[in-house]
């Protein structure tokens, strides 16, 4: 009996052993893959959105997380004009829910904001599965499985330089937006009237939701969902069964697809791809919008006279300057 109990005791500490040296080796060739700057030259994933390494610690008040809908959809140069709150957009093309969790994460490892925006377009997406879950949740406690492919490009000579994050593209100056000035109409029915088959949020998407509002309360941010106007994706039915969610966990739930008409939103003039996205004409009314919620709900500050945000000023001639220039 206690050679059979040694033999169980050895074959334990063989695979503790084993997944000491596995965690050692894959914690090791993540910080050897890790970029050291945000920029896409270094090998960051998707630059535009983690613009916001590139800001002063602790200097940006609102983050909107969520796809490409949140990035074309609202504008933290006008926010800033109209209200003095800073801002930045951290959408990713086709984001998951769980890629959301993990762009909070890094959010909160350089930033204290008081408010954070979930757009809720992602939470739908056919990719918010159980497997792509857990590779979400790996690769953010090991970078390695996102960033395998930098081995064809990696510089051991720079793989020990300390991070500088030295992105100044207009883009992350504008807060990550994404401009775009074209108009196509969308004309189809609405879409919001549509409730005849019922929707189910995925359970992944549940459990990142879930996820951020405790990282959210753990560091005293206000945590909101919402939904930027979107004619194609967003249903009734999607409504529904987000407000359900929201009711369920207590969160704030703006679905700004309601609201449309006190907006001034318009669905012939306002989107540049026929109801899939929205153009800077709209992203300003669904920012004028937010700003007003933001404005009477929380206490942001107007840094607008404050000379430490003096290079928020700078950055929206760069935006005026932008705009001008793709509407000429």
């Amino acid at each position: 009996m206690q050679i059979k109990h040694k033999s169980i005791l050895k074959k334990c500490c063989c695979v503790i052993l084993t997944l000491g040296i596995l965690f050692g080796a894959l914690k090791g060739l993540s910080f050897l893959v890790m970029p050291r700057d945000n920029t896409a030259e270094a090998g960051m994933y998707c630059p535009d959105g983690r613009g916001f390494y590139s800001y002063p610690q602790n200097s940006i008040d609102v983050f909107v997380v969520g796809n490409s809908d949140s990035y074309c959809g609202f504008s933290p140069m006008e926010l800033w004009n109209n209200y003095g709150f800073t801002s930045y957009d951290s959408g990713e093309p086709e984001q998951r829910a769980t890629q959301g969790l993990n762009m909070l994460k890094e959010i909160l490892t350089h930033h204290k904001p008081k408010v954070v925006l979930l757009d809720l377009d992602e939470i739908f997406e056919g990719k918010n599965t159980i497997g792509n879950t857990f590779y979400d949740m790996f690769s953010y406690e090991f970078p390695v499985f996102s960033y395998h492919n930098r081995w064809k490009t990696l510089d051991l000579s720079n793989a020990f330089q300390e991070v500088n994050y030295t992105n100044q593209k207009s883009t992350i100056k504008m807060g990550g937006q994404h401009l775009h000035n074209k108009i196509k109409a969308y004309t189809g029915q609405n879409n919001m009237k549509k409730r005849s088959n019922f929707v189910s949020i995925p359970w992944a998407s549940k459990y990142a939701m879930d996820e951020m509002q405790k990282l959210c309360q753990k560091n005293g941010v206000a945590f909101v969902l919402i939904d930027i106007p979107a004619a194609i994706t967003w249903t009734g039915a999607r409504h529904d069964a987000a407000k359900a969610y929201a009711e369920s966990r207590g969160i704030p739930f703006l679905d700004l697809n309601t609201d449309l008409d006190s907006m001034g939103f318009n669905w012939e003039t306002d989107t540049m791809d026929a109801g899939y996205h929205i153009n800077i004409v709209g992203a300003a009314k669904v920012t004028k919008y937010l700003g007003e919620y933001l404005k009477q709900n929380y206490s942001l500050t107007d840094h607008r006279s404050d000379p430490n945000y003096s290079s928020w000023n700078d950055n929206y001639q760069i935006y005026q300057q932008a705009v001008q220039k793709i509407s000429s």
